[in-house]
């Protein structure tokens, strides 16, 4: 006889989807609103009161939404940390490269999707040889070089322009990032769902899909928020002062070239070229960011593995 099911954690459902969906509004809306205003840091302290209270609700309802007990297993909170960083990166570059695609360098939106194709090809094709580099050297090994060729990826796209030959910066700095999301992602979820009972092996799987599509979730809002703010304040700085199209062009460089399209032609280019200058100082800024978070997420994970035993 099959194992009885448990109930519907309504609660546990109720908490996180609130929780989330106040932090990531604040995060959208802080440069719109300001960062110090108060719906914001309302919003902000009560997602992270809701947050508590969801992990407090979890420790003790019978049949919990997250099983927690799952990330007291060896090397399951460091997978799931991966995974997480992993796909908050990747998810808020995405976000960025694609408009940097269409409104930089005038892609259309067929040839944007076009020229993000190399990732998905050679992510199709490293990863079935993760688990075999897992296996040879560990994934105490493999999991934080996978989180260090990602910072190579974003680096090298941190010196674009918009003149950069695609397949000198933009290809190569795909190729890292996908061999890097590879190998790492691979690995780390093997050890998750190995750390669960055989019975349970849906639990974990749905932890394991449920942070990866928090942590994009989330890359999405920060990083999106990160872009925004840095493009405004570069473009405010960059504009004539009093301009009266300046707020307009603010909300986005989208924005900025449909403002761009109805003016004298003098005002009409230096407006693109400022809303360009503005947008790469915030892509930079963001891949940068990113360098740093992976980065930073490889040497911890390295000494998570070592100080736990595991190779």
């Amino acid at each position: 006889m099959g194992k009885r099911r448990g109930k519907f954690d309504g609660w546990g459902v109720f908490l996180a989807v609130a929780a989330l969906g106040l932090f990531v509004g604040a995060i959208i809306e802080g440069p719109q609103w300001g960062w110090t205003s108060w719906p914001i840091l309302g919003a902000l302290a009560a997602s992270i009161a809701l947050a508590a209270l969801f992990l407090a609700w979890e420790r003790r309802v019978a049949s919990p939404l997250l099983d927690l007990s799952l990330f007291r297993a060896r090397g399951v909170a460091a997978c799931s940390s991966a995974i997480g960083v992993a796909f908050f990166s990747l998810f808020g570059f995405t976000f960025a490269i694609t408009i940097y695609f269409q409104a930089v360098r005038g892609y259309s939106a067929l040839q944007a999707g076009l020229a993000i194709l190399p990732f998905a090809v050679v992510m199709g094709a490293c990863s079935p040889l993760a688990p075999v580099l897992a296996r040879k050297i560990g994934p105490g090994r493999c999991i934080p070089a996978g989180m260090a060729l990602m910072s190579i990826g974003f680096l090298i796209v941190s010196f674009a322009d918009a003149t950069n030959p695609y397949w000198a910066v933009m290809v190569p700095a795909m190729i890292f990032m996908a061999m890097g999301l590879a190998l790492a992602q691979g690995p780390a979820t093997d050890i998750i769902l190995s750390a669960s009972p055989s019975d349970e092996i849906g639990v974990a799987s749905g932890v394991n899909d449920s942070i990866r599509e928090v942590g994009g979730t989330i890359g999405v809002a920060v990083l999106g928020s990160i872009l925004t703010h840095v493009y405004r304040e570069q473009l405010r700085a960059a504009l004539p002062a009093g301009a009266s199209y300046g707020q307009e062009a603010g909300e986005s460089i989208m924005a900025a070239q449909q403002v761009a399209a109805g003016l004298p032609e003098p005002a009409a280019q230096a407006l693109r070229m400022a809303s360009s200058d503005a947008f790469l100082s915030a892509l930079h800024l963001n891949c940068l960011v990113l360098t740093g978070l992976t980065l930073l997420a490889s040497f911890l994970i390295t000494f998570t593995f070592a100080r736990q035993g595991a190779r």
